[in-house]
């Protein structure tokens, strides 16, 4: 059931910042809402996960399910729903909007992470669903003895890929660098994975197919006879929400944010990928640690008051 009063924190986005501001906020006896269609993030759709402290390694999914159970352990109200809107009032408190109804809190932590970034190429979009995919955790198993294209090889594209080697006969890694911007340890596992080849210094003009990806035609000519297309260029972040309300951000869209992860509106603060904070260093731990850095926050304020 629940509390349909003023809650003193809504935490909006439930990937590692927004859950772990939740936890922290509850664990200093603060009302607490957590809104998320999801719970992990990003990180719950990873295949593998290697620079997680505690852990040498542990599939995004497990990860997931160890969040989910913390949520539960702490007195989190948890609305499983999509942030349709957010604005704020006289007395200085927010009103959250949601599928099923408003909330009002004191604060809000806005957690709600990037969104994957597109190609804008020729069927991308019509093909969305039919060979083009945005999660190679989700949507491999689906490419069993097939041939694939991961589009990018950053972090995400090459452990994607290491993935779907898992599955299929074939896996190009097309980045339009001159070499892949991932971690060595990933370009270790690449160089010793048979079935991928990669393709540097060349980017995708057009996603082929009918009903169907039927192949990929590079800038250089190139073509692939692929089945799907997996993309992984990258992210911006989600701030259409945020910025309604006048929260500013930088000159790619991040919110900006002090030491405290306080915004430009008072009581606003923000967490994670979403904001300039941390170096812009895209990690579970930095994410985590904004988190918890604006719930502490907020905590001081209430109880200065």
């Amino acid at each position: 059931m629940f509390f349909f009063g003023m809650y003193d924190v809504a935490v909006l986005g439930a990937g590692p910042a927004g859950i772990t501001a939740a936890i922290y906020s509850a664990r200093y006896r603060l009302k607490t809402l957590l809104v998320s269609p999801d719970i992990g993030g990003w990180a719950s759709k990873a295949h593998i996960i290697e620079n997680f402290p505690g852990h040498v390694s542990v599939l995004g999914k497990e990860l997931k399910k160890k969040f989910i159970e913390q949520v539960k352990a702490n007195d989190i109200d948890y609305m499983k729903d999509r942030i349709v809107g957010i604005s704020k009032g006289s007395d200085g408190a927010f009103s959250v909007k949601t599928g099923n109804g408003d909330y009002s809190a004191k604060y809000v932590i806005y957690a709600l992470g990037t969104r994957k970034r597109k190609l804008n190429v020729p069927g991308e979009d019509e093909l969305l669903g039919k060979g083009v995919c945005l999660c190679a955790t989700c949507d491999a198993p689906l490419f069993k003895d097939l041939s694939v294209a991961v589009i990018g090889g950053n972090d995400s594209g090459t452990t994607g890929a290491l993935l779907i080697a898992g599955y299929a006969k074939k896996v190009y890694i097309v980045e339009i660098m001159d070499k892949l911007p991932t971690e060595p340890i990933w370009m270790d596992k690449i160089n010793k994975e048979p079935k991928i080849e990669v393709i540097t210094s060349d980017s995708v003009n057009e996603i082929k197919g009918k009903s169907q990806v039927e192949g990929v035609v590079l800038n250089s000519g190139r073509k692939l006879d692929v089945d799907g297309v997996f993309i992984e260029v990258g992210s911006v972040p989600d701030t259409e929400i945020a910025k309604k309300i006048n929260v500013k951000t930088d000159k790619w869209g991040h919110v900006e944010v002090n030491s405290a992860q306080e915004s430009s509106v008072d009581r606003f603060y923000a967490a994670g990928d979403i904001t300039n904070g941390s170096n812009y260093m895209r990690q579970i731990v930095a994410a985590q640690a904004e988190g918890a850095i604006a719930a502490q926050a907020i905590y001081k304020k209430i109880i200065a008051r």
